[in-house]
């Protein structure tokens, strides 16, 4: 699932993410979906029109996935004191599984997060998870320092050599780093996991800001998902 969170301004948040692990109260098997809403301060935003619904799952399952994209829009004065609302839901009883509130003020602006996000269910010890990538996109380009430039996008158009046997989708990471031939060899040679995403569990009803802290840049930059 891809959601995104478009401001009033002409900035966007974007939201990715890759599956929920879910159950009916019941334990049946459910055709699951997820709509995206935007509250504002404790609003709880029930009974409004979802502002994006992903489509339902086309088999039943307890392991959904959705690659999708979403919006909702917001105003740039009122975004800091929004909360971004993803609920896990049956599409054809629409009962509520799981619910998540994400405020936006946790969120650095053009930061990646890569999400596990865990609500407590009665019906499934562990919580109900959705993995998501969330990323806030203000109006104005944050200047880096050290840098003469403040953004840049880049189009990935193919790969020369393709996977024989990929495992699911697959997800571009780029990096900006200080020395490509260090990373290479200190990195991309030894340790090839490293170079991809980390993911951080976010609790859930109330998620602390401080588990989305950012640890300090390094030469070997952060990853950016696209």
């Amino acid at each position: 699932m891809n959601a995104a969170l478009q401001r009033g301004d002409g900035g966007k948040t974007e939201l990715a993410g890759d599956q929920a692990e879910v159950g009916q109260s019941e334990g049946q098997l459910s055709r699951s979906l997820v709509p995206l809403e935007k509250a504002t301060g404790s609003s709880e935003a029930c009974g409004r029109r979802s502002r994006g619904v992903t489509d339902g799952t086309l088999q039943p399952t307890h392991s959904p996935s959705w690659e999708e994209t979403l919006a909702v829009e917001l105003q740039d004065e009122q975004a800091r004191g929004d909360v971004l609302v993803l609920k896990v839901a049956d599409s054809g009883s629409r009962e509520l599984l799981a619910y998540y509130r994400l405020p936006v003020a946790h969120l650095r602006p053009f930061q990646h997060y890569h999400l596990e996000l865990v609500q407590a269910h009665p019906v499934v010890p562990s919580g109900v998870r959705l993995f998501v990538s969330v990323v806030l996109k203000s109006s104005i380009l944050p200047r880096q320092p050290c840098f003469s430039f403040t953004a840049f996008e880049v189009l990935l158009e193919a790969m020369t050599d393709p996977l024989k046997h990929p495992v699911g989708p697959l997800l571009a990471v780029a990096r900006i780093v200080a020395d490509y031939d260090l990373y290479r060899d200190t990195i991309l040679l030894h340790s090839p996991s490293l170079a991809g995403i980390a993911v951080t569990l976010i609790p859930f009803p109330d998620p602390p800001e401080s588990a989305f802290s950012l640890l300090p840049l390094t030469t070997h930059g952060r990853p950016q998902v696209r």
